[in-house]
């Protein structure tokens, strides 16, 4: 399609035929979460319910898994306190 991104549009495309998102690129490298959120909006744009959820649920999982990664707490959230442990009330 004009425009649109190869790899994203590849995505679609398998996951048209096989009704699987694949969660790697062709070189074998994990997609990530910019990755997937394209996908998503992929999808949105062009109104395909199965494909949309499919990109979402991928992004959710990722997510759960970054959080478990994190000790169950938000990522941001963990760089921001032991960041502010670490700074003197001067550089606030």
């Amino acid at each position: 399609m004009p425009g649109e991104n190869v790899d994203t549009f590849t995505h679609f495309q398998i996951w048209l035929y096989s009704k699987e998102l694949p969660l790697t690129d062709i070189s074998g490298e994990e997609l990530d979460e910019v990755d997937l959120v394209d996908l998503y909006i992929f999808g949105e744009a062009r109104n395909i319910p199965e494909f949309i959820n499919a990109a979402m649920d991928a992004l959710i999982t990722r997510t759960r898994r970054i959080q478990q990664r994190c000790g169950g707490i938000s990522c941001g959230f963990r760089v921001f306190a032991g960041v502010a442990q670490e700074l003197s009330p001067e550089r606030w």
